[in-house]
């Protein structure tokens, strides 16, 4: 509503001005009248007229002729003859509609001559039938023939200064739309030279660019060649523009190293004048690095494997069919043993460090024998070769290579199938018989790789720790008297001492640095140390002869009231052995000296102990325990 309401504000405006402008001039002339004689005036309200309606408009004319009229009347009274006024008004306004609406042919002079003398005719002979009044030869020379060819030459000059100032605007706006628009194009360089390479436009962008590489100022009409400094860029440059100048458009993507290894696509297109004839070249140039980077990186991961960088599955999956044409192939099938566990126990970064070494280790193995290596799964990778001969070396040689190379202080395991594609199988049964084999390994190693793993954790872990070595030994004693006041049996006393000594085992999967640390532990490095604990139940997981204590460990931090951790278990919901574990563990702790402070006494830790019992600890093991240390101290 408000849109309208201006609009037609606007227009009111307008007219109101217009019709003003027509009304002054009216009276100017009237003022200024132009005397033929001494009795004859030539009154050019006629020409006026005819020109405010062709270049004003027919509504101002027809307001500011009539205004004048009245006027004329308030001033003069009726001494005017009122009806020679309006028609010499309204003929002139007519013929100025007809001219502004009709005549559009090619010769505008006979046009506005014929109309010059209708206009006068009409305007004459109307006056006459209204006032006597004689014609004088004078007169009939100038309204009938004078007047009609000066009207034609006035008109056409007003026309052709109105059309020129018309099209200069359109040029103007066409130019202030064209360099908009160029501009508009933020991260594309855009320029046209001519035939001497001279500029003849340029965008913002080609501009500071331009200024960034060769410190330049541009002009238009400025060599753009002689610009250029580079002359590697230069010839590369010219040999484009000369193409394009000879008419022909071309588009080239190239890597352009005197920019920063950018990769430009730049395309060259002629500029022809109405004849056809080349009078210049466009040249739009893009950096497309990034989009040329982003489809590299598809195209690599389309085939090779993000992590490793082996050859991926989809690839494997494709290549398939042509390696059922091919007879006398070596397929190795390789697993990585307990990657989940590692996965779980240190963390996926973790797991995808044992991947990358596993492949990097195979790829090395196999380099001489040209092998393609895919990985087909998490933890599955495949060579496929040219017959190999023995295999089964080849194969040992790269398990000692790994199991030699720890991550996390455990040697890396793996299981193998090999099987050799013949000429009458198809490649899929010739996998499958790989994998068999590989599942075989898998189940006729596992067990003692998976238990020299732990022993050689354990034994890590004692190496690198005196101190965790003898806590070890000490909690393992302790239980071990506790478990036999509890009446425990000799299998789970056996199980106990297992437990006593592994009960830390998860601790080879803390920051060194957290561990070793002088002070009190922080939030969120406690949080860390906490994690020893279930560390642990996935390293002992790996193992049949550990996985049966696996739990004792993961719980013996736990509390009696439920506030322990990991998994805030309560009562007797807790294992009894890892309630052992919690009682013996905490005195040994309290009286051994740390980093951080000195040892308590006997006397001192076992009255921590009694204040704990109920929430921290078991109360019926806990006064067991405190027994049975009084005891050993009589």
């Amino acid at each position: 509503m408000t849109i309208v309401n201006k609009n037609i504000k606007n227009k009111i405006f307008d007219i109101t001005y217009k019709s003003v402008l027509i009304i002054i001039g009216s009276f100017l002339i009237l003022m200024f009248p132009w005397y033929i004689d001494d009795l004859i005036i030539l009154d050019t309200r006629n020409v006026f007229y005819i020109f405010t309606t062709m270049f004003l408009g027919i509504i101002p004319s027809i307001i500011g002729s009539l205004s004048t009229l009245i006027i004329g009347i308030i001033i003069d009274g009726l001494s005017i003859n009122i009806l020679a006024e309006a028609f010499y008004v309204i003929i002139p306004i007519l013929v100025g509609t007809i001219l502004k609406h009709k005549f559009k042919k090619k010769n505008k002079f006979l046009d506005y001559f014929i109309t010059g003398i209708v206009s006068n005719t009409l305007s004459i002979f109307t006056y006459l039938l209204i006032i006597d009044y004689s014609i004088t030869s004078l007169d009939f020379l100038l309204f009938g023939l004078i007047y009609p060819v000066i009207y034609p030459f006035i008109v056409l000059i007003i026309n052709g200064y109105t059309e020129n100032e018309h099209l200069r605007k359109i040029v103007q706006e066409n130019n202030i739309i064209i360099e908009s628009t160029l501009n508009s194009v933020k991260y594309i360089e855009i320029y046209a030279i001519d035939v001497n390479y001279n500029y003849l436009a340029f965008n913002n962008h080609h501009r500071n660019q331009m200024k960034k590489f060769y410190d330049n100022k541009l002009i238009i009409g400025q060599n753009f060649l002689e610009l250029v400094t580079n002359n590697k860029v230069k010839n590369r440059l010219k040999e484009n523009l000369d193409k394009s100048l000879s008419g022909e458009t071309n588009t080239i993507v190239i890597e352009v190293s005197e920019y920063g290894n950018k990769i430009l696509k730049e395309t060259y297109g002629p500029i022809r004048d109405l004849k056809g004839i080349v009078v210049g070249v466009c040249v739009y140039s893009e950096d497309v690095s990034e989009e040329y980077k982003k489809r590299a990186e598809i195209e690599y991961y389309s085939k090779y494997d993000s992590l490793t960088g082996l050859f991926n599955r989809n690839l494997f999956e494709k290549s398939i069919k042509k390696l059922n044409d091919i007879s006398d192939i070596s397929i190795i099938y390789f697993d990585v043993n307990g990657l989940k566990r590692v996965n779980d126990a240190f963390g996926h970064l973790a797991g995808d460090k044992l991947i990358k070494t596993v492949s990097n280790e195979i790829t090395s193995m196999l380099s001489m024998y040209e092998a393609k290596i895919y990985r087909i799964g998490g933890d599955e990778i495949v060579s496929i070769s040219r017959t190999l001969t023995n295999v089964d070396k080849l194969i040992k040689d790269i398990k000692d290579k790994l199991f030699n190379t720890k991550i996390f202080h455990l040697p890396i395991s793996i299981s193998a199938g090999h099987a050799i594609k013949k000429s009458d199988e198809s490649f899929m049964d010739s996998l499958l018989a790989a994998e068999e084999l590989m599942y075989v390994d898998k189940i006729t190693n596992s067990h003692s790789i998976q238990k020299e793993n732990i022993d050689s954790l354990i034994k890590t872990l004692h190496d690198s720790e005196v101190e965790t070595f003898e806590h070890s030994n000490r909690v393992q004693r302790l239980s071990n008297n506790l478990g036999k006041m509890l009446n425990l049996s000799f299998k789970e006393l056996k199980l106990l001492d297992l437990i006593s000594k592994l009960h830390d085992i998860g601790k080879i999967g803390i920051d060194q640095e957290i561990l070793n640390k002088p002070g009190k532990l922080n939030k969120m490095e406690f949080q860390l140390m906490k994690r020893h604990c279930e560390i642990g139940y996935q390293i002992l997981s790996l193992v049949y002869d550990y996985s049966i204590i696996a739990n004792d460990v993961l719980s013996h931090h736990e509390d009696f009231d439920g506030g322990g951790y990991p998994r805030g278990l309560k009562g007797e919901d807790i294992p009894l052995k890892s309630r052992i574990i919690r009682i013996v563990d905490s005195y040994d702790a309290m009286t051994s000296d740390r980093k951080y402070r000195k040892a308590l006494t006997k006397e001192e830790a076992l009255k921590e102990i009694e204040d704990g019992l109920g929430t921290k600890y078991d109360p019926v093991i806990g006064q067991k325990f405190i027994l049975m240390i009084k005891k050993e101290a009589i």
